[in-house]
């Protein structure tokens, strides 16, 4: 991939999504970037109907998306109109997750979200997830809620009630697990995929994923993309860029 199909372009909040795409289309640029709070482009415009336009157009136009909310949160569009969310958030992960949650819930998605740290004393965004939807939480030790992992703790949700779709980010051992369990049920999941970076547009591949980089190719990924790769799970790159178990 040359270095200007690599780069993308952050089109603020000013222009509508949909001629963001086609303005993309024509100059050859392949990532963009749009801000959901605010203008055309507010959460509450994106209901099923747009959100399938909006993906069709993507597909047609070769054009890759980001969205972001005033509090960093991304997010691609194929979400958006779900009914039934399950969130499955471990350690540092619910810092990227919490404004996926907070917009899922802003568009009438009922959202459960599953929350683990090592303590609970670590435990992150409680209470804004709280805010959002219903949470269980899960400690390593045992200090508060469910005694056990996160994906433990998801699996018993998946088994109390269905869910149209599952997101997950945190440390990658615990994604695997959460992806591996929408894979044996069938439901479609998002997994946000942590790589250490140096550059951030595509050149050092210090966070490569296989054949994927995820500073341009993510950080979402889903069941389908996943399951393609030997890495996922298993291996990282560190500092100097040698391949680590995860």
């Amino acid at each position: 991939m040359k270095l200007r199909e690599r780069i993308g372009v952050d089109l603020g909040r000013k222009i509508r999504l949909e001629e963001g795409i086609e303005w993309a289309a024509q100059n050859a640029v392949k990532f963009i970037d749009v801000q959901l709070d605010t203008g055309e482009n507010v959460l509450t415009t994106f209901d099923a109907k747009r959100c399938a336009a909006v993906r069709k157009q993507l597909e047609k136009r070769r054009v890759r998306l980001g969205l972001h909310t005033r509090d960093g949160g991304v997010e691609v569009v194929s979400g958006l109109a779900a009914g039934q969310v399950l969130a499955v958030g471990g350690g540092s992960g619910m810092a990227s997750m919490i404004a996926a949650i907070e917009a899922f819930a802003q568009q009438g998605a009922r959202v459960v979200t599953a929350v683990g740290a090592k303590t609970a004393a670590e435990l992150l965004f409680v209470e804004r997830a709280n805010s959002a939807g219903e949470v269980h939480i899960a400690t390593d030790d045992g200090s508060r809620g469910f005694a056990g992992f996160a994906p433990a703790l998801a699996e018993k949700l998946v088994n109390r009630e269905k869910f149209d779709q599952i997101l997950t980010c945190g440390p990658e051992r615990m994604m695997k697990a959460v992806v591996d369990l929408a894979k044996r049920r069938q439901i479609p999941v998002q997994a946000s995929v942590e790589r250490y970076m140096k550059c951030g547009i595509g050149i050092c591949d210090a966070c490569s994923l296989d054949d994927q980089l995820v500073c341009l190719d993510g950080p979402i990924f889903t069941a389908e993309q996943l399951e393609r790769f030997e890495e996922f799970g298993k291996f990282r790159r560190d500092k100097s860029g040698r391949r680590v178990p995860v």
